[in-house]
């Protein structure tokens, strides 16, 4: 009897220690690989990616903006001098009219971006990036030009490859993201 006890406490630690292994495990990976993401100039939210072509976005936006169900739906065109940005609303799309060929070559998000929410405080952003070298910033780089009205702010920026991860904080808290290819817009 003895030993049958032992037998069924022996099962009971291994299924408890395979289990507490496998819910540590699962934790830890569902965290976002913004090195990866960024270097294939992508935000896993956004359905497009640096390079996607400009005629396909705008159609894109325009049908769904014309679809009369959804209210809240936001698309614009907007010519500069240089550039054209493409608002879709969370999403603003920029490229160089002389580089339209090659596509989108800056992205930002006004919402969640690499799992990061809105109003994530900054320590957040370089505790889960601590393993890569960021350059912080006022708002006076050139490269933010999108925040209209901030007085206040900085910016933590990450080179992957050929594009870059911007953080654009107000007041420390999380306001934008931004991804561009880099040689693009320096």
């Amino acid at each position: 009897m003895k030993k049958i006890i032992a037998i069924f406490l022996s099962i009971f630690l291994i299924l408890s220690i395979t289990a507490c292994n496998n819910k540590e495990t699962s934790s830890n990976t569902s965290s976002i690989d913004v090195e990866y993401y960024a270097k294939l100039g992508s935000m896993p939210e956004c359905e497009y990616t640096i390079g996607n072509d400009i005629e396909t976005i705008k159609n894109d936006l325009e049908e769904h903006y014309n679809d009369k169900t959804e209210d809240h739906a936001v698309y614009d065109v907007i010519e500069g001098e240089e550039t054209v940005l493409i608002d879709g609303g969370d999403f603003q799309y920029y490229y160089y009219k002389d580089k339209a060929d090659k596509g989108i070559s800056y992205i930002v998000n006004f919402e969640k971006a690499f799992g990061f929410d809105i109003g994530t405080v900054s320590v957040e952003i370089k505790d889960a990036l601590k393993d890569f070298k960021y350059t912080e910033e006022s708002f006076n780089d050139d490269n933010s030009f999108f925040v209209l009205g901030a007085d206040s702010g900085k910016v933590i920026k990450y080179e992957f490859s050929s594009n870059t991860v911007s953080f654009v904080l107000v007041n420390d808290a999380l306001y934008a993201t931004a991804l561009y290819k880099t040689d693009d817009w320096e």
